[in-house]
């Protein structure tokens, strides 16, 4: 599918992957689309159905899965994740750059499938640090939490691996972990926002030439006769009033009663 190139964000949990992609959501409004998974696990406190995830069962899930309706999935402790093609095609529709958030063995599966991001691999400083969020968080059992650490250790040695990943990223610093991140990224950002402003520009041009045609035959229907009339004998040539109307329509909005005020201050003027 035609459209920007999505963005994998790969890592830990804890390593900082969510606040991240919030700040590039917060600094670029209408650039980024968030790809939002599916997974069969129960929701945390405060998350939302549709915004954090799609909450499914395990049943309904696996059969999509089947059907290879998921671009990546995976499973972890005892729970399925995975991204559906849907959800990423409907972003890149948007003219957005969509964010994946997936682990490495999605970011594996992916790499299987001609979707072409750029990889970014965010990773913790170290594992004892890694550790501290985690239990900060309070949201894991420690039976979770153990195999959240473990599953840290492999993806940390994994990301490491040449041609995995197109940047990896140590966040020991939030604001210096964000700037690397905008400069991976920088190139397709800009991409993007030349094209909103193209569009832009060619809907504000369309829109503006029909209200000038409006307008236009306003004043050919409506005030024209009114301005022969008032300068028949006026040494003021009712073309050039009726070519300066006309002209100065164009650049007011599409609206009669602008143009009507316009048409009796300016004739006033000039008799």
């Amino acid at each position: 599918m035609e459209g920007p190139r999505p963005v994998v964000l790969s890592g830990p949990s804890g390593a900082g992957k969510s606040t991240l992609m919030k700040m590039l959501l917060r600094d670029y409004d209408g650039v980024f689309g968030f790809s939002v998974s599916h997974t069969t696990r129960s929701p945390r406190p405060g998350e939302v159905d549709g915004k954090d995830y799609h909450f499914s069962n395990r049943e309904a899930m696996q059969e999509d899965i089947d059907d290879g309706t998921y671009i990546e999935n995976a499973e972890f402790s005892g729970n399925l994740y995975g991204t559906s093609k849907s959800s990423v095609d409907e972003v890149r529709a948007n003219g957005l750059i969509c964010i994946l958030d997936v682990d490495i063995q999605g970011v594996r599966n992916i790499k299987q499938t001609d979707l072409d991001p750029i990889y970014v691999s965010i990773q913790p400083p170290s594992i004892e640090i890694l550790e501290k969020r985690l239990r900060d968080r309070n949201t894991e059992t420690e039976e979770s939490l153990q195999k959240r650490l473990e599953a840290a250790r492999v993806d940390m040695e994994l990301s490491n691996e040449p041609g995995v990943f197109d940047m990896l990223i140590v966040n020991d610093d939030l604001e210096e972990a964000y700037e690397k991140l905008q400069s991976v990224l920088i190139e397709e950002i800009t991409k993007v926002q030349s094209t909103k402003k193209e569009r832009c520009n060619s809907k504000c041009y369309t829109k503006k030439r029909k209200g000038c045609v409006l307008l236009s035959v306003f004043v050919d229907e409506h005030v024209t006769g009114w301005v022969r009339t008032r300068f028949q004998r006026s040494q003021v040539s009712p073309e050039v009033v009726i070519l300066t109307l006309k002209v100065t329509c164009c650049s007011l909005p599409a609206e009669r009663t602008t143009c009507v005020s316009l048409c009796v201050c300016f004739c006033m003027q000039l008799s």
